[in-house]
């Protein structure tokens, strides 16, 4: 049961803007992933289905989001289909990542072409931009092409038809394609540097909880009748730190498990990424 929701009720008595606020998949709530702006019986998946072309360029992927815009995509009647995922702290699922390469590999109408983003730096947008034969528009937002993004999260979007608009988030998407390398140049490398991370996450966790079922409860001065903290899964990282002196700040994992000082608030953050 939630604890609390969000609900318009509570907005101050105030006459709502003309601008129309509606959820950004039909059947959402507004008071989740929501867009403003929008025509009133717009359908981001219809539109998807009937486009010509279609770009999108997000910070990272899930299969829970994929899913939800996958049948629209893969039967939508553009030309092409571009889509620019994220490397950044290893949030794009490698399933997500696969299935787009097998369609980039397979399908001819639409054709899909996808890129893992540069990390020169980190690559956080959350745009689309979708073309019809005679007109277009673009979505920007915070959501990413997940579950949450795309509906069960807070998030807002906005929608533009303006062709100024559209145009210039199509020359950005274009500049940030040209900057990302081949995907057969990515793929791979960013496949297994996800697994590893998640491996070492695990282990930590593991190890984590061995510690707090093993550690003996002891009372503090002054705090009677108050449990005593258990040690974080950061102190955890720390006491391996003392018996890996070997380990520097370019390392990933030192033998079977390590994970530097850089990654010990979350497996994800966890790699240099000038090893890319």
């Amino acid at each position: 049961e939630a604890i609390g929701t969000w609900s318009l009720e509570f907005l101050p008595e105030k006459p709502m803007p003309n601008v129309t606020l509606r959820p950004l998949l039909v059947g959402g709530t507004d008071d989740r992933s929501v867009l403003f702006g929008a025509p009133p019986s717009f359908d981001l998946l219809s539109s998807l289905r009937n486009a010509t072309a279609v770009r999108i360029a997000m910070a990272f992927g899930h299969v829970s989001g994929w899913g939800k815009v996958a049948e629209a995509l893969t039967q939508s009647k553009a030309r092409t289909v571009s889509v620019l995922l994220g490397q950044a702290f290893f949030r794009t699922e490698p399933a997500v990542l696969l299935e787009l390469r097998k369609l980039q590999e397979q399908s001819s109408q639409p054709k899909f072409e996808v890129k893992l983003a540069s990390v020169i730096a980190t690559f956080h947008p959350k745009v689309w931009i979708v073309r019809h034969e005679h007109s277009s528009f673009g979505i920007v937002g915070s959501g990413n092409l997940s579950d949450g993004g795309l509906r069960s999260n807070v998030e807002c979007g906005i929608y533009t038809d303006n062709p100024d608009h559209v145009a210039a988030l199509e020359h950005l998407f274009e500049m940030w394609w040209s900057n990302a390398p081949a995907l057969k140049e990515t793929c791979e490398n960013y496949i297994t540097k996800y697994q590893e991370i998640e491996a070492a996450g695990n282990m930590l966790k593991r190890r984590s909880k061995g510690q707090r079922r093993n550690r003996p409860t002891k009372k503090r001065l002054g705090t009677e009748g108050m449990p005593s903290r258990r040690p974080s899964s950061i102190g955890a990282v720390q006491m391996e730190r003392k018996q890996c002196p070997s380990a520097n700040q370019q390392s990933l994992v030192c033998g079977p498990f390590w994970i530097t000082r850089r990654s010990i608030s979350a497996r994800r953050v966890g790699t240099n990424f000038s090893e890319f």
